[in-house]
This record gives C-alpha cells, structure tokens and sequence, in this order.
C-alpha cells in the first residue's frame, strides 16, 4: 500500500486544522493510500499557543500581559488543550514528532507527499515554515499539493518580496500537480507559475458527508436550549457587534468556546465555554439556533449541519467569499445591521443548490488525488 506523507498545520490549537487534516486522512484512506501527517511541531508554533510558561521565563510584555489575562482561566485553557492534544494522539496517524526540517529529513521517505490544506502558503503566519513547500522531498518522489490556501488575502501577499516570490516559484515547479482552495489564491500561482497549471479544489472537511462528522459528536448537546454560537479565531470588533445585535434581535444567548482580553472586557454578558476540543466545536455548531463568525470552517460545518450562519464580512474574505460564491450562499454575508435582519426574515435557509455544488466539487477533488497519487 502506498504511504502518503501529509504535511499541514496539524498542531496549531485551531479547530479547523484539525479537523482538516483528520478529513484528508480518511479520504486518502478510502481511496486505499496509507496516509501519516508528518508531525512537524516548530518552536514557533509551540510558543503561539502557549500561554502557561512559568513567568520568570516570560521575556515580553506581550506574553505577560497574556499569562495574567487569561491565570483565571487557567484550568479551562488547560483542558481545552488536554482535547486538542487527545484528538492528535487518538484521531490522527503522525510520524514521530520533529522540530525543524532536517527533523524531517531524519525521518523514513514516503512514497508521495501532500502539503495541505489550511492556510500553509500564507507566508505571513506567526507559524509559517518553508517546508510546507516540501522544499525538503528528494527528487523523484512524487509532490502534490491538495487545496492550499494563501489566507483571507492572498492578492498582495508576495508584493515587494521578491525573495520569498523567487523562493515560492522554485519550489513549485518541483511539484507533480498543484491545487490551491481558493481562486484568488489561484490567481497569485499562475502569475508566479504562468507555465504550470493550478486546480481550485474544495476544502478536506467538505470532502465528508455529515454523517461523517456526525458520529464523533455526544448526543448530549453541551449548551441546552436555544443558543447563538459565535466563533472567531481572533478577536474582530465587527463580529462581536453583529453578534450581539443577532442576540437583541432574537433574545437569545451568545455563546464562544475562545476568549481573548478584548472580548472578555468588552462582551462579558456572551457565555464562555473554553473547554472545548474540534469534536465540542462541532457539538456547538450542531446544536446551535444561529451561528455568526468570520471563520472558514465555522462557515464549513455550518453548511455541512444546515444550519443558518451569518459570514461577517464573508464576501471581504478569500475564503469564505470562494465558499459563498460555490454554493450559492452570498445572501448569508452581512456587512451589518441590515443584512442581519434580512438574513432572519428570510427563515430557514435552503440548502439543495448548495450539497449538489459541493457533490460536483467532492468527484473533482476524489478525481485529482486518485490521478496524481496513483
């Protein structure tokens, strides 16, 4: 059986990563590959998401400022991430683990090797690294990339850095076959790589059924009765607000599984529930009467569960506007007030022109990774 090497933000504490690279695994499973996520955890990625070093370590104001925030939290944090670390040990297959590229050098070669999906390109994330432009493969073995994602603004990315453009250009041309999950981050490929063509697939977690992801969430809803789940990565004012207008327009409750400093100060009437893995994320999503954000895979699951979701911004946003525009979805972007209250008069949202946009798209991914990987 061939062995599939992934690589990807499998280790960010980031729902959608997660759950991104657990969807790629089983897909490429059912198309008969072995697939294992290279377990690449940098030292930059590993100090993102910890708030807890002891503070006699602790050298700048920023991450001090951090740790006294969130020291009351603390025990919720904590076993929030307990589950992140469980989904990784229990719902992923990973190499051993490695800090760097020569890490991963050191381990066994696999057959073929995959970079995606998630946001890996995006050359200006805090946890950005070079390999995931499999810049570390031997000549000879196969490289694909499947639905790699430049960020929420991939236009501009790459402009007066010329470096990084001759870097990006080079790699590329190493590989087999090259898709990207948004067209705009298409756009930037084919200026870089005018020679090469540049697939826009859809994102590993749409590459599941529901049903799928239904059976990993408790029946036991963790918030009863009727709720507004709000998700947000990072703290965005727009957000916020529009969440609360929704919650004075329908009476009902705001509910977020993250926190921050702003949100906390600003927002202490929306109820936290910190101590929530990628399956309680679902839980929340699933059970909610409306979901609000600005988050791709908020937005995906949201789909996937029926559920009305309001895309703050969504058509200002690579993703989620591609996501929008592929399923018919637009009206669901709101700017404000008023899009809000078109949004709840509308009802209850149909989906149909939406699952057979994403079936279409589903046989167009299946196709690529059994082509170029076989």
């Amino acid at each position: 059986m061939k062995k599939i090497g992934i690589i990807t933000f499998h280790a960010a504490y980031n729902y959608g990563s997660l759950l991104q690279n657990y969807a790629l695994q089983k897909v490429l499973a059912g198309l008969g590959f072995c697939p294992e996520t290279i377990n690449l955890r940098t030292r930059k990625q590993k100090e993102q998401y910890d708030y807890f070093t002891p503070i006699g370590k602790l050298l700048d104001k920023k991450r001090i400022i951090l740790y006294l925030a969130f020291f009351f939290k603390k025990n919720e944090l904590k076993q929030k991430y307990a589950l992140f670390e469980k989904f990784l040990s229990e719902d992923l297959a990973l190499s051993q683990e490695v800090a760097d590229t020569d890490g991963i050098r050191s381990l066994p070669l696999y057959d073929a090797y995959v970079a995606g999906s998630d946001q890996i390109w995006n050359v200006g994330a805090k946890d950005f690294d070079w390999s995931y432009f499999l810049d570390f493969v031997p000549k000879g073995i196969p490289r694909v990339s499947y639905a790699a994602s430049m960020g929420t603004c991939p236009d501009g990315i790459l402009d007066g850095n010329d470096g990084a453009r001759r870097k990006v250009r080079d790699c590329l041309l190493n590989f087999n076959a090259i898709s990207v999950r948004e067209t705009k981050t298409a756009k930037v490929i084919n200026k870089i790589l005018p020679e090469r063509d540049c697939e826009v697939l859809i994102d590993p977690t749409l590459l599941l059924e529901a049903k799928c992801w239904e059976q990993h969430i408790a029946k036991e809803p963790i918030i009863s009765g009727d709720y507004i789940f709000l998700y947000n990565p990072y703290f965005i004012k727009d957000v916020y607000e529009q969440a609360r207008f929704l919650s004075k327009m329908t009476g009902l409750k705001v509910v977020v599984s993250n926190v921050n400093i702003k949100s906390s100060f600003y927002y202490p009437e929306f109820k936290s529930v910190l101590a929530t893995g990628p399956w309680e994320f679902l839980n929340l999503i699933k059970n909610a009467t409306y979901v609000i954000g600005r988050s791709f895979h908020l937005l995906v699951f949201s789909l996937l569960f029926e559920k009305t979701f309001i895309a703050v911004n969504g058509l200002g946003d690579s993703r989620l506007s591609n996501l929008l525009s592929l399923t018919g979805l637009e009206s669901l972007a709101s700017r404000g007030a008023e899009d809000l209250q078109k949004i709840i008069k509308g009802g209850k949202v149909d989906f149909t022109y939406a699952f057979d946009a994403i079936k279409n798209e589903r046989t167009k991914a299946l196709d690529f990774l059994s082509r170029n990987l076989k």
